[in-house]
This record gives structure tokens, C-alpha cells and sequence, in this order.
């Protein structure tokens, strides 16, 4: 990939970027960007299936977060920055992948955060953040940006959602635990008049953990020294740790589910490294019911399915040319992708 290339619409063809220990899905999806139009698709008994991404579907079936809404009334000009900041995640993305495949930030990839956001320096903070969380962390990647995807049932046949994982990995932590114990007894009341009773103190051991889990890479572009997750964020996690434990037979409650996001930092490298939970409301219905009812509803109403047609326009154009351009179905260039492959 070069500089010109990082920002294009890349299509990727391989259910994985990355998928160093060689894992094979029952079935096999594909993403496609194409001048804008971003669709998934993949093939199952001879058939081509067309598929929204799992934050799209998030986006339509539970509307706009408060908590963007806020962001952009704060900023008039959200339009025109929220692309930047789109792409300069994309660039986290790229970086993160060369640590993993070459341990190596290229030079290449350090000037276009130079060239094209002014952030020489804050792209190499945050790539060392990122370094930091690998070398403090045993972590062992199974997969990056694995597209897995599943259906949801309609009268008409099923509407397909994907996800594209941005980690799958076994992780080893440390975990500080903490725990009282007993300490001897009061030997005087004093005010709280407990002479006689055991007294107690807290104290923390360190274990290490190994575990499988999910993670999910959220860029920092204006470098806060905190970061903020949002409930979408935890359900896109939620849907993708379905996804593994269907593809592969892991159970869920085996998978933990992780944010990562670079800090800003002034002296040494710092992460964020949020967990997030299946939690119960108080009604009884934990977060991953409340998505599939969602996502369920989304489906009815017919929100989720990719719909349209592409345009593709030749790059010669005469008044003699016959074909200068077309108008194709998005399952029939999934096709012709597929019967060149």
C-alpha cells in the first residue's frame, strides 16, 4: 500500500487481513468500497448475498446518540471534520496492523499523518500507546479485520449483517485483586468505641489472567488525556462475540470484550483499555436481547439491506463509445468480483 492508496475506497477480499493462524469460517464474506457505496457480500449455494456492516445497522435501528448530537452542536463545522477524524482513525487501523504483522511503523505511514493531518508527532505518540499495550500484555492475535456475518429471517428470505473485527486474540492481563483481611484488634475504642473488635486492611495481589478476546481500536484524534465509550461501541462488540462464538465454537462467556484507544500523554505512553459487559436492566433483558429485538425490528422495516444501484463510468468517454458507462446491481458486481477471483 502506498500514500496514494490509504485513504481510497479499499475493498477487501479475503474474510481476514490478517489471519496468522490460519482460521477457516464456515463462510467466507468479502467488503466492497466503491466510489462511496460500502456493501458486504459473500456466496452460499451458488447464490450472492449482500449484507450491511453490523454500525450501520446499529445506527438505524437505535437512531442518533445523544452524545453526538451534543458533539456536533459544539461543533458547527462537524461536516466537514468528521471525515478527517474518519481517516485518521483508518491510519490508527494501518498502524495497528504493521505492529502486528512486522512489528514496524513504516516510515511512509508516519509522513502521510504529517502530510495529511499535521499530527507527525501525535500519530508516533499514539502508535507507541499501542506499543505499550502489546508489550505490557502477552497478546496473541488470531485475526485482524475478520469479516464474519449472519441472517436474520423475513418472509421474502433473510437479511444478512457483517462485521468487520478489528481483533480477535488471546490476551493475558494483570489483575490487581483486592481483598481485607484481618489485622489484629482494636486495642482501644477510640470514638468509634470497637475496642476488642478485629481489625482489618486492605491488601492487593497481582495475578495474571489469559484469556480470549475481542478488541476494538478507537482513535484518539484530538488526543484527550481521557477517552469516552459509548453504548454503540458495546453493542458492536456484543454482535462480533456472537459472530466468533457461531464461526468458530467458542463460547461467549469465554470472550471477553474490550475497547483500545491511545491517551494523550506528555511522558510516557498511555492506553485506554475499557472492558465492557452483557449487562441486565433492570427489567430482566440484557443488552445483546435488546440489539437482536432491535436489529429485528430494523429488518421488518426493511432499514438494513443494502438497496440500489452502482454507477461505474468509463475513464474514456467519445462520442463514438458505446459503453462509457453502466448501471449494475449490487449483487451482479459482487458476481463479476467473484468470477474473477
Amino acid at each position: 500500500m502506498n500514500k496514494k492508496d490509504v485513504f481510497k475506497n479499499q475493498s477487501q477480499l479475503d474474510w481476514a487481513e490478517y489471519n496468522p493462524k490460519n482460521m477457516k469460517p464456515p463462510m467466507i464474506w468479502r467488503r466492497m468500497n466503491h466510489h462511496g457505496h460500502r456493501f458486504y457480500f459473500g456466496e452460499k449455494d451458488g447464490e450472492v448475498l449482500i449484507a450491511c456492516g453490523i454500525t450501520t445497522a446499529i445506527d438505524k435501528s437505535f437512531g442518533e446518540p445523544k452524545a453526538l448530537r451534543d458533539w456536533k452542536d459544539a461543533r458547527p463545522n462537524w461536516k466537514e471534520i468528521l471525515p478527517i477524524m474518519a481517516d485518521y482513525g483508518t491510519l490508527n487501523h494501518i498502524g495497528l496492523g504493521h505492529l502486528c504483522k512486522e512489528g514496524v511503523i513504516p516510515k511512509y505511514i508516519i509522513e502521510i499523518a504529517d502530510e495529511t493531518f499535521n499530527k507527525k508527532e501525535q500519530f508516533k505518540k499514539d502508535m507507541l500507546s499501542i506499543k505499550k499495550f502489546f508489550n505490557e500484555n502477552e497478546v496473541e492475535v488470531y485475526f485482524l479485520e475478520g469479516i464474519l456475518g449472519t441472517h436474520y429471517p423475513t418472509p421474502y428470505g433473510k437479511a444478512w449483517i457483517c462485521s468487520a473485527i478489528d481483533m480477535f486474540c488471546k490476551i493475558t492481563l494483570t489483575t490487581v485483586k483486592k481483598e481485607l483481611v484481618e489485622d489484629g484488634i482494636y486495642e482501644r475504642g477510640g470514638t468509634k468505641n470497637n475496642k476488642g473488635d478485629i481489625k482489618y486492611k486492605e491488601v492487593k495481589t497481582e495475578t495474571r489472567e489469559s484469556f480470549w478476546a475481542i478488541i476494538d481500536l478507537k482513535s484518539n484524534y484530538e488526543h484527550k488525556e481521557e477517552k469516552s465509550f459509548f453504548d454503540s461501541h458495546r453493542y458492536q462488540l456484543i454482535f462480533g462475540r456472537k459472530l466468533i462464538s457461531e464461526y468458530f465454537n467458542i463460547p461467549q462467556q469465554e470472550i471477553r470484550m474490550f475497547n483500545l484507544s491511545p491517551l494523550g500523554w506528555t511522558k510516557e505512553p498511555k492506553y485506554a483499555l475499557k472492558e465492557h459487559f452483557d449487562k441486565e436492566n433492570k427489567w430482566g433483558f440484557t443488552d445483546q436481547q435488546r440489539l437482536e429485538a432491535r436489529l429485528n425490528l430494523a429488518v421488518m422495516e426493511g432499514l438494513v439491506t443494502p438497496s440500489g444501484e452502482l454507477m461505474e463510468i468509463s475513464e474514456n468517454i467519445g462520442l463514438d463509445s458505446e459503453y462509457d458507462y453502466r448501471v449494475v446491481r449490487y449483487e451482479d458486481k459482487a458476481r463479476e468480483v467473484l468470477n474473477e477471483m
